[in-house]
């Protein structure tokens, strides 16, 4: 075992099933006498005389398009910039995106297709074991997770593995999410025993979390939550930010502090004399209120503040004599004025009549 460096750790290169050359550049230095690989395998070559003497790992892809005619115009200057390049690639640079689109690569440029047997699977489906359970990769976990469920912003992502069936299955079996089964049983036979080494599964149970995992849920759930909403707790700490410096919320601290003197304040004042009857008439004010149409009190509010307007331009005015005053009484305004408060009288007498008739 050499102690070589993972991929953050160095310089290189990565070629996935795709066929993509992909440039990796270093992060961290390498951690304690770590080394990239490169560099252990040139010195334990050069140990046995191989006179090795790369000081960096574009040196040996250099070598490397020089020897495999599908690496051919592979070149770290070509791959900066996170460009990539798909193998077989020309001299002069160009790739390879989709294969075999002309022909294959034999003499006669044709495909080879190889007759094999039909083998038969491991097992037949059964009565008891009637499920085939694949399965499969998570992006953010390497296989079972040994390592990367111990990195707390990936395991945050994704907590747990899970499994997966169609709808019509988990509505046939009656699978709800958050259920959970102990294990995989496969009829597969013991070499010793000639018997199954699991059961078939009859039920899947309800799991109940623990303490420490509802913890760690409900943690989970305030930072997706942080996450989501950022901009908007980020304007409601301005807003509570503003109110502290006017002094907004020492007054509101203060209230809190001394909310049993305040309430005792406030009962007293309630039982004073007459205050019932100031509570009783404000309701009937509101009331009142509410029965007139916005519209309508709208204009009676308008014409008071214009009567208003004029009664104080009259202080400067000389008095009006008897004969000025019959002329005003014929101007339109005031004529629509008269009528307007002889109906108001109209109605006030009307209202008043009602109410002496429920009195009696």
């Amino acid at each position: 075992m050499l102690p070589a460096s993972p991929s953050l750790e160095k310089d290189g290169t990565f070629v996935n099933t795709e066929r993509r050359i992909q440039r990796l550049h270093k992060v961290f230095e390498p951690l304690g006498e770590s080394r990239p690989d490169w560099m252990i395998i040139r010195d334990l070559d050069n140990t046995m005389g191989a006179n090795w003497n790369y000081t960096h790992p574009s040196e040996i892809m250099v070598e490397a398009a020089s020897l495999a005619p599908m690496f051919a115009g592979v070149s770290y200057e070509r791959l900066e910039g996170w460009n990539s390049q798909l193998w077989p690639v020309k001299p002069d640079g160009e790739d390879t995106p989709l294969l075999f689109t002309e022909r294959f690569s034999f003499p006669d440029g044709k495909v080879r297709l190889i007759q094999v047997d039909w083998l038969p699977p491991m097992f037949e489906l059964t009565k008891d074991f009637d499920l085939h359970l694949n399965n499969g990769r998570l992006l953010e976990h390497f296989h079972e997770g040994n390592m990367t469920y111990k990195a707390t912003g990936i395991t945050h992502k994704v907590p747990n593995p899970w499994l997966e069936v169609l709808p019509e299955l988990a509505e046939e079996r009656d699978i709800k999410d958050g259920s959970v089964t102990t294990g995989f049983p496969s009829p597969i036979y013991s070499e010793q025993e000639g018997k199954p080494m699991a059961k078939a599964i009859t039920n899947i149970e309800r799991y109940i979390p623990t303490p420490e995992e509802e913890k760690q849920k409900a943690i989970q759930q305030v930072l997706d939550a942080v996450s989501e909403n950022h901009q908007a707790l980020i304007t409601l700490l301005d807003i509570v930010k503003e109110l502290q410096e006017i002094g907004v919320l020492d007054i509101v601290q203060g209230a809190l502090k001394n909310r049993h003197d305040i309430g005792v304040i406030a009962v007293s004042q309630l039982n004073q004399p007459g205050m019932h009857r100031i509570m009783k008439n404000g309701m009937n004010a509101l009331q009142f209120l509410g029965k007139l149409e916005p519209g309508k009190l709208q204009n009676i509010l308008n014409a008071v503040d214009h009567g208003i307007v004029r009664l104080t331009d009259t202080k400067s005015e000389k008095p009006m004599g008897l004969m000025g005053m019959g002329r005003a009484m014929m101007e339109p305004n005031v004529t629509l004025a008269l009528g307007s408060m002889i109906n108001f009288l109209r109605g006030m007498g009307e209202g008043m009549q009602e109410a002496e008739k429920h009195v009696h």
